[in-house]
């Protein structure tokens, strides 16, 4: 899990987190503002994020409602990355989580998993 917190006290209110945001529709920003509180904890906004990670090698490859949010964007090319197909159909409980393949093919097996760039690189140079 990855939390996420925005401190509105320390907030210039300048725009670029919505301009950047990759979703762009993760951040909005209005110009209602109200910054009256009491307490330091009120100036604080947290959202927590479940994080995908590599099968291979154990890095954080993206936020999982990333993830999702770019198999819709792409549709049918979607499909093209074992990744990107592996965690849209693990939300359809079509993939059992832990499966593993039979061990007469080890590096073709490990092809079709949720990796990072770099171990996907590797495990294609293996194959």
């Amino acid at each position: 899990m990855r939390r996420l917190t925005h401190h509105l006290d320390a907030c210039l209110s300048c725009g670029q987190c919505e301009r950047y945001c990759p979703t762009e529709k993760g951040i909005k920003l209005s110009t209602e503002w109200d910054y009256a509180a009491f307490t330091p904890e009120e100036f604080t906004e947290s959202v927590e994020k479940e994080l995908l990670r590599c099968e291979a090698c154990g890095a954080i490859i993206a936020p999982v409602d990333q993830i999702r949010w770019l198999v819709q964007r792409l549709g049918p090319l979607a499909f093209c990355n074992p990744t990107l197909l592996l965690t849209s159909h693990q939300e359809l409980a079509v993939v059992d989580p832990g499966f593993a393949p039979g061990a007469e093919f080890p590096a073709r097996a490990r092809r079709v998993n949720i990796q990072c760039p770099r171990c996907r690189r590797q495990t294609a140079l293996q194959a």
